[in-house]
């Protein structure tokens, strides 16, 4: 697993100015994150890779805050998850809860999980 800091030198050495690194169902890194963007003057944005079932099948999403009312979003969402989503085999999202706070969100459709579930 590559850390944080290491990203973010590469990223800072191609000149990028703003990146996005997620995680899986938290954002729990996000503290060490941001101040390794801050030191290295590249804007941190603030995202989270979840799953909702459709269909029978794992759909991954990436959320990714526009501003601080996208992370408050986030935060309601992944609360909610983790309450309500949690059932035997995973943690997952309602597609109402998308709906619901998905103002000054991203959201990116990560297909690769249902797709290897097709096969």
């Amino acid at each position: 697993i590559i850390k944080t800091g290491q990203i973010i030198n590469i990223y800072k050495e191609l000149n990028y100015k703003a990146i996005c690194i997620t995680d899986i169902l938290t954002i729990s890194s996000f503290y060490e994150y941001y101040f390794y963007c801050y030191d290295n003057e590249v804007k941190p944005l603030i995202g989270v890779e979840c799953f909702i079932l459709f269909n029978g099948n794992l759909l991954g999403i990436i959320l990714i805050a526009k501003n601080f009312l996208g992370y408050k979003n986030i935060m309601h969402i992944l609360s909610n998850a983790w309450r309500y989503g949690n059932i035997e085999n995973g943690v997952f999202l309602k597609l109402h809860w998308l709906i619901n706070f998905s103002k000054n969100l991203i959201l990116i459709i990560n297909p690769r999980y249902y797709i290897l579930n097709k096969n």
